[in-house]
């Protein structure tokens, strides 16, 4: 998808920005193809002179016969199966809400989110408190704006915050999805002694006194991510699974609950003062966490042009 999108680009660079080539002939089928899977997989969507050089594009790395044989047609197979595979992973987004904690900003984003959030925002009497709640819930409207994902997700996506940030992972195919996010500060011995599981908790404690702050995190987040997958919560308890966090590869479970009989799995990822981690049924998920802040801005933006 990155190389297609790549090579349209650099075929408008080089020639009239305006139009397609001349003597390009209408995107035909194939086009058409990869074009709706790019919309399902990355909710891009390219306009008609677009497809054209779609169309230019594919003619060259697969040949320009008409009709195509097997063998390009097995490339395109090969092509739409790779983004079918991209589609299928379990994305997750971050997005920075310093701006909302100005008044204005607030309002702004306040008034794009549904009643019941607001509601919910109304209760908290801080406004990072608030921010927060209301700014997760624009992220998660965003996303499903930009990457076609259906209203009624339910337990294919899940939302979290901690500081100035508010994360939301998700997915398409409906897989149980759980994340969380924490802002390292101090680290928490008594809790790490009674919530963890005694491996867990000697792990930490035998760590360098330099990681073993970062240490508690990740299996905080790890832990909490799991109970947000399977919607049972700290009901389940943070010691009723163990995990191993290897020194290369995504961490894993060396033990689940017994009542919870799918197979789940982890990946983590970190930002500047933060741990993160998703927990999914889904085993695929994306190496990268898209950064979404500026769908924040864009809306100040837009309220300096009106």
């Amino acid at each position: 998808a990155i190389h297609c999108t790549l090579t349209i680009q650099q075929l408008r660079q080089g020639g009239d920005k305006g139009s397609a080539p001349r003597g390009l002939r209408p995107a035909g089928n194939h086009a058409a193809r990869l074009v709706a899977a790019l919309n399902r997989a990355f909710g891009l969507t390219l306009p008609p002179e677009e497809a054209q050089y779609l169309e230019l594009y594919l003619a060259a790395y697969l040949g320009a016969e008409d009709p195509w044989g097997s063998a390009q047609e097995m490339e395109l197979r090969n092509l739409e199966a790779a983004l079918i595979r991209e589609m299928e992973k379990v994305k997750t987004f971050l997005a920075d809400i310093s701006d909302l904690l100005d008044e204005k900003n607030y309002q702004k984003i306040y008034k794009k989110v549904p009643a019941f959030r607001q509601e919910k925002a109304d209760r908290l009497k801080h406004r990072e408190d608030q921010a927060q709640s209301v700014g997760a819930w624009y992220l998660w409207m965003k996303i499903q704006e930009r990457h076609k994902i259906p209203q009624d997700a339910g337990q294919s996506f899940n939302l979290s915050h901690s500081g100035k940030y508010v994360l939301c992972s998700a997915g398409v195919s409906g897989e149980r999805v759980g994340c969380d996010i924490e802002c390292m500060r101090k680290y928490h011995q008594r809790l790490a002694e009674k919530y963890f599981c005694s491996s867990e908790y000697e792990r930490i404690r035998n760590a360098d006194e330099a990681e073993r702050t970062e240490m508690f995190y990740r299996y905080w987040v790890l832990k909490e991510s799991f109970l947000k997958a399977t919607r049972k919560g700290l009901v389940m308890g943070l010691n009723t699974s163990e995990i191993q966090i290897p020194k290369q590869g995504d961490p894993f479970f060396l033990r689940q609950p017994e009542e919870i009989r799918e197979a789940y799995y982890l990946k983590e990822y970190q930002t500047d003062g933060a741990r993160i981690a998703v927990c999914s049924t889904n085993p695929n998920f994306d190496e990268n966490i898209l950064d979404m802040t500026d769908i924040y801005k864009r809306e100040m933006i837009v309220e300096l042009k009106d």
